[in-house]
């Protein structure tokens, strides 16, 4: 080695010099009589025509933005959604220059989740985080390719009610499985009841703590999940 990149032969029959730009080699030989500074020259060359040649396929690109997108909303309880959001978006536009994605590009994608069977929610959702991460990354009112596709329709879901028969079952199911032993105690029937009877969701149960509820007042104030907010629930006689 005689300095970085240039090597001289064994054999002394000459120098050959290196140079990798985004991992990519070039090599080119000079003479045994060639000076430091003309080998220096040559190494410096080699470096010009790999920046011009193969400049670095992540740089700018949508892919090399979503790691830094996540280190930014590391501390939301959605970042792994959000992950797999941008995935997807990397799995058709991830080596695409972010400067020059378009709306046609996020209407072209999105039409094609649309045949593959893809819920308008979830199409929904990965566009809005698409946005964000420009957002995120180049200030908040900075133009996105999203700010001209409008939100696709969500069908509502018909209510699907349970009958009483059905729900008084699984009580009566509940309760074998404590006599039998299999279920050590009644929580999970108590956790039912309560399901049955407020409608509310499976996390607002988990989370509630015995200072909620007032049994005096007959008033249960829950915790609600992904930053809402619930004045509070009067109980009845079966709740």
């Amino acid at each position: 080695t005689v300095s970085k990149g240039i090597y001289r032969d064994s054999s002394g029959g000459g120098y050959e010099v290196r140079a990798v730009v985004g991992r990519v080699a070039y090599s080119a030989r000079m003479p045994s009589d060639s000076t430091l500074d003309e080998l220096k020259a040559k190494r410096a060359h080699l470096e010009a025509k790999g920046r011009t040649e193969t400049p670095r396929a992540d740089r700018g690109t949508l892919r090399a933005a979503v790691p830094t997108y996540l280190r930014l909303t590391a501390h939301l309880a959605s970042v792994d959604d959000l992950e797999d959001h941008l995935n997807a978006w990397c799995k058709e536009l991830g080596d695409v220059q972010r400067h020059r994605l378009t709306d046609r590009d996020v209407l072209a994608i999105r039409n094609q989740w649309l045949a593959d069977g893809l819920s308008p929610k979830t199409i929904n959702n990965r566009t809005g985080t698409l946005r964000n991460l420009y957002r995120r990354l180049d200030g908040k009112h900075a133009p996105t390719p999203c700010d001209a596709v409008d939100p696709l329709p969500v069908p509502k879901t018909p209510i699907r009610r349970v009958t009483a028969e059905t729900i008084l079952s699984v009580d009566a199911n509940l309760q074998a499985g404590e006599a039998r032993g299999t279920l050590r105690d009644a929580k999970t029937r108590a956790r039912f009841r309560v399901f049955v009877s407020t409608g509310k969701r499976p996390c607002e149960i988990m989370r509630a703590q015995p200072g909620d509820v007032n049994l005096v007042a007959r008033v249960w104030v829950p915790r609600d999940a992904k930053g809402g907010f619930c004045p509070g629930v009067y109980l009845n006689d079966d709740q």
